[in-house]
Protein backbone atom coordinates (compact mmCIF):
# COMPACT_ATOMS: atom_id res chain seq x y z
CA UNK A 1 0.00 0.00 0.00
CA UNK A 2 1.49 3.54 -1.00
CA UNK A 3 2.49 5.81 1.38
CA UNK A 4 -0.10 8.88 1.92
CA UNK A 5 1.21 11.95 0.53
CA UNK A 6 3.05 14.68 2.80
CA UNK A 7 1.17 17.50 3.84
CA UNK A 8 2.05 21.08 3.37
CA UNK A 9 3.03 21.23 6.97
CA UNK A 10 5.01 17.86 6.66
CA UNK A 11 6.97 19.26 3.40
CA UNK A 12 8.03 22.53 4.71
CA UNK A 13 8.81 20.58 8.27
CA UNK A 14 11.33 18.58 5.85
CA UNK A 15 13.21 20.99 3.88
CA UNK A 16 13.77 22.67 7.53
CA UNK A 17 15.40 19.94 8.44
CA UNK A 18 17.02 19.50 5.14
CA UNK A 19 18.47 23.00 5.59
CA UNK A 20 19.59 22.23 9.51
CA UNK A 21 21.16 18.81 8.01
CA UNK A 22 23.01 20.81 5.45
CA UNK A 23 24.50 23.43 7.95
CA UNK A 24 25.23 20.66 10.71
CA UNK A 25 27.36 18.24 7.66
CA UNK A 26 29.12 21.27 6.64
CA UNK A 27 30.50 22.12 10.01
CA UNK A 28 30.80 18.71 10.86
CA UNK A 29 33.16 17.21 8.25
CA UNK A 30 35.26 20.55 8.93
CA UNK A 31 35.32 19.93 12.64
CA UNK A 32 34.77 16.25 13.25
CA UNK A 33 36.08 14.58 10.19
CA UNK A 34 34.15 13.25 6.98
CA UNK A 35 32.42 10.28 8.80
CA UNK A 36 30.14 12.63 10.60
CA UNK A 37 29.44 15.06 7.84
CA UNK A 38 29.32 12.08 5.57
CA UNK A 39 26.65 10.55 7.75
CA UNK A 40 24.25 14.06 7.85
CA UNK A 41 24.46 14.44 3.78
CA UNK A 42 23.17 10.69 3.43
CA UNK A 43 20.21 12.08 6.13
CA UNK A 44 19.73 14.88 3.61
CA UNK A 45 20.13 12.71 0.58
CA UNK A 46 17.18 10.43 2.25
CA UNK A 47 14.72 13.37 3.05
CA UNK A 48 15.66 14.78 -0.62
CA UNK A 49 14.54 11.27 -2.29
CA UNK A 50 11.23 11.57 -0.14
CA UNK A 51 10.60 14.65 -1.46
CA UNK A 52 11.19 14.53 -5.23
CA UNK A 53 7.86 13.22 -5.85
CA UNK A 54 6.31 15.27 -2.77
CA UNK A 55 6.86 18.31 -4.08
CA UNK A 56 5.91 18.64 -7.50
CA UNK A 57 2.14 16.85 -6.42
CA UNK A 58 1.82 19.13 -3.40
CA UNK A 59 2.84 22.22 -5.94
CA UNK A 60 -0.06 21.07 -8.63
CA UNK A 61 -2.31 20.35 -5.75
CA UNK A 62 -1.65 24.20 -4.02
CA UNK A 63 -2.39 25.92 -8.11
CA UNK A 64 -5.38 23.69 -8.34
CA UNK A 65 -6.56 25.17 -5.18
CA UNK A 66 -5.66 28.55 -6.09
CA UNK A 67 -7.68 28.05 -9.93
CA UNK A 68 -10.94 26.97 -7.55
CA UNK A 69 -10.55 29.86 -5.06
CA UNK A 70 -10.02 32.50 -8.58
CA UNK A 71 -12.91 30.67 -9.93
CA UNK A 72 -15.35 31.10 -7.05
CA UNK A 73 -13.99 34.61 -6.62
CA UNK A 74 -14.89 35.59 -10.13
CA UNK A 75 -18.48 33.94 -9.30
CA UNK A 76 -18.90 35.79 -6.50
CA UNK A 77 -17.59 39.02 -8.65
CA UNK A 78 -20.60 38.13 -11.06
CA UNK A 79 -22.53 37.55 -7.95
CA UNK A 80 -21.87 41.28 -6.54
CA UNK A 81 -23.11 42.65 -10.40
CA UNK A 82 -26.49 40.55 -10.21
CA UNK A 83 -27.15 41.87 -6.58
CA UNK A 84 -26.10 45.61 -7.95
CA UNK A 85 -28.32 45.40 -10.60
CA UNK A 86 -31.47 44.27 -8.44
CA UNK A 87 -30.42 46.61 -5.68
CA UNK A 88 -30.43 49.37 -8.31
CA UNK A 89 -34.08 47.97 -9.41
CA UNK A 90 -35.57 47.65 -6.51
CA UNK A 91 -34.07 51.67 -5.34
CA UNK A 92 -35.46 53.08 -8.77
CA UNK A 93 -38.89 50.51 -8.16
CA UNK A 94 -39.02 52.78 -4.68
CA UNK A 95 -38.61 56.19 -6.94
CA UNK A 96 -41.15 55.16 -9.20
CA UNK A 97 -43.82 54.12 -6.07
CA UNK A 98 -43.06 57.16 -4.17
CA UNK A 99 -43.91 58.96 -7.55
CA UNK A 100 -46.97 57.29 -7.98
CA UNK A 101 -48.28 58.02 -4.00
CA UNK A 102 -47.47 61.20 -4.94
CA UNK A 103 -49.14 61.57 -8.02
CA UNK A 104 -52.17 60.00 -6.29
CA UNK A 105 -52.21 62.53 -3.44
CA UNK A 106 -51.86 64.94 -6.04
CA UNK A 107 -54.92 64.11 -7.45
CA UNK A 108 -56.61 63.74 -4.21
CA UNK A 109 -55.88 67.17 -3.49
CA UNK A 110 -57.18 68.98 -6.98
CA UNK A 111 -59.85 66.77 -6.27
CA UNK A 112 -60.74 68.22 -3.07
CA UNK A 113 -60.51 64.82 -1.48
CA UNK A 114 -58.65 64.10 2.20
CA UNK A 115 -58.18 67.91 2.35
CA UNK A 116 -57.92 69.33 6.30
CA UNK A 117 -59.11 72.71 7.04
CA UNK A 118 -55.55 74.25 6.75
CA UNK A 119 -55.84 73.14 3.06
CA UNK A 120 -53.14 70.35 3.39
CA UNK A 121 -53.88 66.75 2.30
CA UNK A 122 -53.54 63.61 4.92
CA UNK A 123 -54.70 60.47 4.31
CA UNK A 124 -54.71 58.72 7.78
CA UNK A 125 -56.82 55.84 10.19
CA UNK A 126 -59.74 58.57 9.67
CA UNK A 127 -59.64 57.44 6.42
CA UNK A 128 -58.99 53.72 6.74
CA UNK A 129 -55.22 53.98 5.93
CA UNK A 130 -52.97 51.97 8.26
CA UNK A 131 -50.43 54.44 8.05
CA UNK A 132 -50.65 58.27 7.67
CA UNK A 133 -49.67 59.82 4.25
CA UNK A 134 -49.03 63.59 3.24
CA UNK A 135 -47.22 65.68 0.57
CA UNK A 136 -44.30 67.49 2.01
CA UNK A 137 -42.35 70.12 -0.21
CA UNK A 138 -38.34 70.01 0.32
CA UNK A 139 -35.96 71.81 -1.42
CA UNK A 140 -33.43 69.61 -3.72
CA UNK A 141 -30.41 70.94 -5.89
CA UNK A 142 -31.06 70.36 -9.81
CA UNK A 143 -27.23 70.63 -11.31
CA UNK A 144 -25.12 69.55 -14.16
CA UNK A 145 -24.09 66.18 -14.04
CA UNK A 146 -20.77 66.47 -15.68
CA UNK A 147 -18.34 67.75 -12.84
CA UNK A 148 -16.42 69.95 -15.50
CA UNK A 149 -19.39 72.64 -15.24
CA UNK A 150 -19.24 72.75 -11.53
CA UNK A 151 -17.34 75.51 -9.65
CA UNK A 152 -14.04 74.26 -8.15
CA UNK A 153 -14.95 74.93 -4.78
CA UNK A 154 -18.15 72.89 -5.13
CA UNK A 155 -16.05 70.01 -6.40
CA UNK A 156 -14.84 67.21 -4.06
CA UNK A 157 -11.46 65.87 -4.86
CA UNK A 158 -10.51 62.12 -3.04
CA UNK A 159 -6.60 62.23 -2.61
CA UNK A 160 -4.80 59.08 -2.46
CA UNK A 161 -1.55 57.95 -3.77
CA UNK A 162 -0.31 56.27 -6.84
CA UNK A 163 1.62 53.20 -6.00
CA UNK A 164 2.51 53.19 -9.75
CA UNK A 165 3.78 56.68 -10.04
CA UNK A 166 5.82 56.12 -6.77
CA UNK A 167 7.66 52.79 -8.54
CA UNK A 168 8.23 54.26 -11.91
CA UNK A 169 9.88 57.66 -9.53
CA UNK A 170 11.70 55.46 -8.24
CA UNK A 171 12.65 52.91 -10.77
CA UNK A 172 13.63 56.45 -12.84
CA UNK A 173 16.27 57.25 -9.50
CA UNK A 174 14.08 59.61 -7.67
CA UNK A 175 14.20 58.88 -3.87
CA UNK A 176 11.83 60.00 -0.97
CA UNK A 177 11.76 58.92 3.09
CA UNK A 178 9.47 56.39 3.88
CA UNK A 179 9.64 54.71 -0.19
CA UNK A 180 11.84 52.16 -1.55
CA UNK A 181 11.76 49.68 -4.07
CA UNK A 182 11.96 45.77 -1.98
CA UNK A 183 12.41 43.21 -4.12
CA UNK A 184 9.96 40.26 -3.18
CA UNK A 185 10.11 36.54 -3.42
CA UNK A 186 6.29 35.12 -4.34
CA UNK A 187 5.06 32.12 -6.25
CA UNK A 188 3.99 31.79 -9.35
CA UNK A 189 2.38 28.76 -11.72
CA UNK A 190 1.09 28.01 -15.37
Amino acid sequence: MPAAPMTTREILEATDQIVMLADQAEIASQVDGWEEGYELERKVAGLCDGLDQEIPRKLDSISYVIDRIKAEAEQLREWERELAAKRRARKQAIVWLKSAAAAILQGARESQMFVDGEGAIKVNKRHGATRSHWLQTTTQIQCPEEVDHWPEAWVKIKREGSRSTAKKALEAGGSRDGFALVDVEGWRSR
